[in-house]
């Protein structure tokens, strides 16, 4: 059964990337690696907004941001012909990731900040 999942797994990688350009195994390979930093990178951002350090924030905020995004780079540079409803969902997972991390660093600002 495995076995059937691989092999289908891999004509539709095959065919994907036949047609878009776009090897999903490094879509999702990239996904992974990036996974480890992001997290790191998202934990000093909220080190530094906690230390009210603002520069630092924004600097490893945007670094987050590219980070999240470079899964989604990938797509962009190598990818062609991609319907309508893949740059739709592109576009969904760049709101949701903007929303996403903004809402974690303003929840995390809300936490430190000492009512008068």
């Amino acid at each position: 059964m495995f076995a059937q999942i691989g092999a289908w797994l891999s004509r539709l990688s095959t065919h994907v990337q036949a047609l878009y350009g776009v090897d999903p195994r490094i879509y999702v390979g990239l996904m992974f690696a990036c996974t480890p930093p992001f997290y790191a990178v998202l934990f000093l951002a909220l080190k530094a907004v906690r230390k009210r350090a603002r520069g630092r924030a924004a600097s490893f905020t945007g670094l987050a941001a590219f980070i999240y995004f470079v899964p989604t780079f990938y797509l962009l540079a190598f990818g062609h012909d991609l319907p309508w409803w893949m740059w739709s969902v592109l576009g969904a997972l760049v709101a949701w990731g903007i929303a996403s991390l903004v809402s974690r660093i303003v929840r995390a600002h809300k936490k430190q900040r000492v009512p008068q």
